[in-house]
Parts: C-alpha cells; sequence; structure tokens
C-alpha cells in the first residue's frame, strides 16, 4: 500500500473549500484585463499565481522570487518589459549590453533590461507567461 504526502497548505482546510478556493482563483486568473500589457494586470495576475503556489503548496524560494516582482515597481517594469519583448508585444534596441525596452500598453514607456537582469529573470518570465497562458486558456 502506498500513501501520499500532501502538503501542510492543502491538508489544513476539508477538501471543499480548497477546491473552492482553486476554482475561484482560476476564474479570477482568467478575469484579468490585460496581464502582458499593463503593470496592473501583471501585479494583479502575479498576485494571484502566488495564492494559487500557497494553496498547492509550492516552495517558499519559487514564491520569494515572485513575490519580489511585486513588491519593487522597479523591477515589476522589468520583469513586464522582458515578457512583453517575449511575447513580441513592445520595440525593442540592443545597445551597450542592454536592451531598451519600448512598451505597449495604457502609457508607452521604456525600459532599459540589463544583459544580468534579463538573465536573471527570464526564466522565471517563461514560466509566468506559460502559467497565465494556461490558466486562461490561451495556450
Amino acid at each position: 500500500m502506498t500513501t501520499t504526502t500532501i502538503p501542510q497548505t492543502l491538508s489544513g482546510a476539508g477538501p471543499l473549500t480548497r477546491l473552492r478556493d482553486l476554482l475561484r482563483l482560476i476564474g479570477e486568473l482568467r478575469d484579468v484585463e490585460d496581464p502582458f500589457t499593463s503593470r496592473d494586470g501583471l501585479r494583479r495576475s502575479i498576485g494571484l499565481l502566488l495564492e494559487l503556489a500557497q494553496l498547492m503548496g509550492v516552495s517558499d524560494p519559487w514564491t520569494d522570487r515572485v513575490r519580489a516582482i511585486v513588491d519593487d515597481d522597479r523591477l515589476l517594469d522589468v520583469v513586464l518589459a522582458i515578457i512583453q519583448y517575449l511575447l513580441g508585444l513592445a520595440s525593442h534596441e540592443v545597445r551597450d549590453g542592454a536592451v531598451r525596452v519600448s512598451m505597449a500598453g495604457e502609457v508607452e514607456r521604456s525600459v532599459v533590461v540589463e544583459q544580468q537582469s534579463l538573465l536573471d529573470w527570464l526564466p522565471i518570465v517563461v514560466q509566468i507567461i506559460n502559467l497565465l497562458k494556461l490558466i486562461r486558456g490561451d495556450a
């Protein structure tokens, strides 16, 4: 007989409560407007992803790293610029080892993304994009 270990965050509430919370989060993520083109949309989407991660018992290193994005406006702009760059939603130019991204959205603005920032954040940005697209049914 095999036993399954349920993460502590999932075992605290009853199954129906967890299911209701999961469905609520998925519904809210699908309803977020402009998750890839606005700061508010991205901030809201990441906040909901963090709630989902907590519900599912995702490791603290990942959630701490993602939480840093919504806690720091400059970092949020860098991540939004990387997302728009990857999705082809923004124009860009490369100069002196940095990418200047002219972001689309409610207010057009430019953000300079240094090479190291791009390397540091690219893996987690790809995870965020994939999660949001999968949950929203955009994939």
